[in-house]
């Protein structure tokens, strides 16, 4: 089942309600320089996230119920649906965009997708190493750069419904909607997490699975490891796992050994 495209998800529920949150994260100074090999570019990264640009206290959120192919919530149904399982630390987040308003996108859909990088630190599954590039479903945009190339009856219809509650034709909406998936979590720049991903042919990216279950946030003693530069292959029983939207905390070694299967070095 490769390709975005080929993902089969049902939108079973919509609910609309008003949030706020905010992050603090540094910016990228310079990423693509042509002078600096890839090695020389990551110790020069600085992390940025789009998300610093947007005043959280006024975005709107609207959560979807979307229903997988696979149970997201069962590690090895979420192993056997990805093609890589890796440590990596989020370099950035760069922008949020559909698919609907890029020709080189294999798909023609109008929801948010989050851009970015990640550098990957270890591999579990797949081989991969370095800094690549990431999709993942979800993420905050100015509603009228989401919807302007929505079906023209479609939007005729939104607009209608703006009109009889005294807003404004969405192209000339200014705000700004947090479109995720019900329960799943923003990522964090310089956060580091497990991820579940799978590599796109089309998009050349890699397509981040498994929603909140997909992206455990790696903690060494109850803190942050974001500022490691690299990790041992002998995985120390101090790191652990958090999936940030229930808490729920697993130990590193376990979870990859007891619920994944993949040996690691004691």
């Amino acid at each position: 089942m490769n390709g975005m495209k080929k993902k089969t998800i049902f939108i079973a529920a919509f609910l609309l309600i008003l949030t706020g949150c905010s992050k603090s994260t540094d910016k990228v100074e310079s990423m693509k320089s042509p002078q600096k090999t890839q090695a020389q570019e990551i110790q020069t990264i600085n992390y940025y996230s789009y998300l610093d640009e947007i005043d959280m206290n006024n975005v709107q959120k609207s959560e979807f119920d979307f229903s997988l192919t696979y149970d997201k919530e069962n590690p090895m149904e979420l192993k056997n649906e990805s093609s890589h399982i890796f440590l990596a630390r989020v370099v950035s987040l760069e922008k949020a965009d559909s698919p609907s308003n890029d020709e080189e996108t294999p798909m023609d859909m109008v929801i948010p997708f989050t851009y970015g990088k990640l550098e990957v630190l270890q591999s579990f599954q797949g081989e991969v190493s370095g800094v690549v590039d990431f999709v993942r479903l979800g993420g905050i945009m100015k509603e009228k750069d989401l919807y302007k190339n929505e079906i023209p009856e479609v939007l005729e219809k939104r607009n209608l419904l703006r009109l009889e509650s005294g807003r404004p034709p969405i192209e000339e909406s200014e705000e700004y909607i947090d479109i995720r998936s019900q329960g799943d979590i923003l990522l964090e720049a310089g956060g580091i997490y497990l991820f579940f991903a799978r590599w796109d042919d089309e998009w050349k990216k890699y397509d981040l699975e498994g929603y909140e279950y997909g992206a455990l946030y790696l903690e060494k003693d109850g803190k942050s490891v974001g500022k490691m530069r690299s990790l041992d292959k002998r995985i120390e029983a101090s790191l652990t796992l958090r999936n940030l939207s229930n808490g729920l905390e697993y130990g590193l070694k376990d979870y990859l050994e007891n619920e994944l299967a993949i040996q690691v070095y004691d």
